[in-house]
């Protein structure tokens, strides 16, 4: 406790100190430097001068003015840094929410697509991000794609993981364009969702079972056949067990299929966690300020 106490002491102390040095090297820290160095040596020659001399006094009256300018100063510069801040702050949020414009586009289609690889059937309804599920119910990660919107003759999960390359992609960039200074838990989530999708990118031995049979003639099957019944009959559950308890001792078919749920899972999290932050970025006000969303229509 007393531990990060000091860690929390040393980080508002590096936080105030970097204020300080921001503040300094701003015209009004650098006037008000200035009236300070000047103002102690007519302090220091007022002190020099005999009582009673109009020179005292006329050097005092000029040290007590220039105490006035540097308070002025000050204000002036903190009004201007306060502005100025407001303003960093809201074209932040506008480039952040123009963003989101495409981002809810891809986070929609990730919520539907996730739908269709946990779900039998394509009923049209989507099942919210923040409903849980199981790796018993990617089952049908496989099985073909009946939109009539979409390629039907291309299997749910590819769908679902070209999506997701493309938010993936999309927040890579959003995270080396945007700064950041007003939102970082914005930032975390898209940090988090990147590195989630680089650790468990399984991408290419999933799609590469879509091309593998085994057997002969009549007796020829789909290897996907197997990774369905695998995925329905507990075979996946046992494997997902083990491999997160360190006690799997062998390379096994389903590996893939538990690092895909594990990815998924983590990742559907963070994007409602995105999305309540967009919510309260969208109808934050700022005081003398429009909201987020109004400064962005004014674009």
């Amino acid at each position: 406790m007393e531990k990060k106490c000091l860690v929390s002491l040393g980080e508002t102390a590096k936080e105030i100190l970097a204020k300080v040095k921001k503040w300094l090297i701003s015209p009004g820290g650098i006037v008000t430097t200035s009236l300070i160095g000047v103002d102690a040596i007519l302090i220091v020659v007022a002190v020099m001068l005999p009582e009673g001399g109009d020179a005292k006094g006329y050097v005092t009256g000029i040290a007590t003015e220039i105490i006035g300018m540097i308070i002025t100063t000050i204000f002036v510069q903190w009004l201007f840094d306060r502005s100025d801040e407001k303003k960093k702050q809201m074209d932040e949020a506008g480039m952040i929410l123009r963003a989101d414009r495409i981002v809810s586009l891809l986070i929609n289609n990730y919520e539907i697509y996730l739908s269709w690889i946990t779900h039998d059937e394509q009923t049209g309804e989507t099942a919210p991000l923040d409903r849980a599920f199981s790796i018993t119910d990617l089952q049908y990660v496989h099985d073909i794609c009946l939109s009539m919107m979409k390629d039907y003759t291309r299997s749910r999960v590819s769908l679902f993981l070209e999506n997701e390359l493309e938010l993936r992609k999309l927040f890579t960039s959003l995270i080396q364009n945007i700064d950041y200074q007003f939102n970082d838990e914005i930032l975390q989530c898209q940090i988090e969702f990147v590195s989630l999708s680089i650790k468990w990118d399984v991408r290419e031995g999933i799609l590469k079972n879509e091309t593998m049979t085994f057997g002969d003639g009549e007796k020829k099957q789909r290897f996907t056949d197997e990774i369905k019944r695998w995925l329905s009959d507990g075979t996946a559950e046992k494997i997902q067990k083990a491999l997160l308890e360190g006690t799997l001792d062998h390379s096994n078919e389903m590996q893939i299929y538990v690092l895909l749920y594990e990815m998924i899972d983590r990742q559907r999290l963070l994007l409602v966690a995105y999305r309540e932050f967009i919510k309260e970025l969208r109808s934050k006000p700022s005081s003398g300020w429009p909201s987020a969303e109004d400064w962005l229509k004014k674009e």
